[in-house]
């Protein structure tokens, strides 16, 4: 398990990951698992960050690349691409605490604050305030500012508008999967 573990983190950081590799149905057995700790590890990667003191805050906190997006976001696109009954259900077990963790950072106001702090204490080039100015935006936008039990009613209705997406696109793919055309007389469509 470690070693496959090892060889799906290694294939992420390639710039073209070995999809055979990553999709072959030994791989998919620990997919989950896989998930789980690339989640867990991030939590707990995004609460150290949480703890920085406000005069240690650099651009470089902010900086960073998801294993645990990109290797979902890869395997969401190989299920709609092959429709596979192994990565329907991972999917649909994964997404929900997916979603809890994404949107425990998108209302995380520690987080929010550390960004502000970030742009306030830093000297950064044109190219990073606005990657932080954007991000602020994007907090406000989703109503950083709101009174805490309504934050939660946001949350609840994040994860459900997931729910409904990830859905609605399984009836579509098994409505493609059923669909089939007959003709007699193929040259009418030419």
């Amino acid at each position: 398990m470690q070693e496959i573990k090892e060889r799906v983190l290694q294939e992420l950081k390639n710039d073209i990951p070995d999809f055979a590799f990553i999709y072959q149905e030994d791989t998919l057995k620990y997919l989950p698992i896989i998930l789980e700790e690339l989640l867990e590890e991030e939590k707990w990667e995004f609460n150290k960050k949480l703890e920085v003191n406000n005069e240690d805050i650099t651009f470089e906190l902010f900086d960073d690349d998801s294993m645990l997006s990109y290797l979902f976001w890869l395997l969401q696109h190989f299920h709609s691409v092959n429709w596979n009954d192994d990565t329907r259900r991972i999917i649909a077990e994964f997404e929900p605490k997916y979603m809890n963790f994404w949107n425990d950072i998108q209302y995380s106001k520690r987080y929010y604050e550390m960004l502000k702090i970030c742009i306030k204490n830093n000297k950064l080039n044109q190219e990073q305030t606005k990657i932080l100015t954007d991000c602020i935006k994007s907090y406000e936008v989703k109503w950083i500012n709101l009174w805490e039990d309504l934050q939660e009613e946001l949350k609840i209705i994040n994860t459900s508008i997931s729910d409904l997406s990830r859905k609605f696109s399984e009836n579509e793919l098994d409505s493609e999967k059923l669909f089939s055309f007959h003709s007699e007389k193929l040259w009418d469509f030419v």
